[in-house]
């Protein structure tokens, strides 16, 4: 993730937003997660995770 941010954040244009996908159904696992690590993306939840 912090180089995703790092990324982002060099792009010549700033045009580049990052989003983290989770393979899991867990939205509060997700939620926290995000929570926990400060991220400052967007988080998406992919159903079914893996196996989708």
């Amino acid at each position: 993730m912090a180089y995703a941010f790092e990324f982002a954040e060099r792009h010549i244009h700033k045009e580049v937003e990052v989003i983290a996908a989770f393979l899991c159904d867990d939205a509060e696992r997700v939620r926290t997660l995000m929570e926990r690590n400060e991220w400052s993306c967007r988080g998406a939840i992919v159903p079914g995770g893996l196996s989708n």
